[in-house]
């Protein structure tokens, strides 16, 4: 059934009208972790996004301005405070675009942005008591799959 749910999302993303495609790319996410500078696995939830121009990671208030921009509706109070917290500035903030794709072929770059969004995973959201979490990520899918000016990436489903 999960399989199925995954390849219903996947053929409505592909038909869809919109320039994003939401992908999940697990373990090139991880390579791309580790040129952002930090050695361990990532702090989940987390957040980055990347401007292909100007090929550095925005800051945190960037994202979530990048965020409230991006929104068909203006966000609540509590996702913006949530988001705030997803959103981590990575140690490396100016890294190539050559050096994301060379670890990460699967990533477009054809957008303005980048957002790369390392999430804790429908699974894990279930067992978590923090509804502020589950909303909040399920609204960051939801822009993320409207967005015009980016290609997303998660981490998990």
């Amino acid at each position: 059934m999960k399989y199925i749910s995954l390849i219903f999302v996947t053929c409505l993303l592909a038909f869809s009208s919109k320039t994003l495609a939401v992908k999940i790319v697990g373990k090139e996410l991880l390579e791309i972790y580790k040129l952002q500078g930090i050695s361990i696995n990532p702090t989940l939830p987390s957040i980055y996004v990347y401007d292909v121009i100007n090929q550095a990671y925005l800051s945190t208030e960037d994202v979530v301005n990048y965020f409230k921009a991006t929104a068909e509706k203006p966000l609540l109070d509590y996702e913006v405070s949530v988001l705030r917290h997803f959103a981590k500035p990575p140690k490396v903030q100016n890294i190539p675009l050559i050096d994301i794709k060379s670890v990460a072929p699967s990533v477009k770059s054809d957008s303005a942005y980048i957002v790369f969004f390392y999430n804790l995973g429908s699974e894990t959201l279930e067992e978590l008591d923090a509804p502020d979490f589950q909303l909040t990520e399920q609204r960051v899918k939801k822009i993320l799959s409207t967005a015009k000016n980016s290609s997303g990436y998660l981490l998990l489903e």
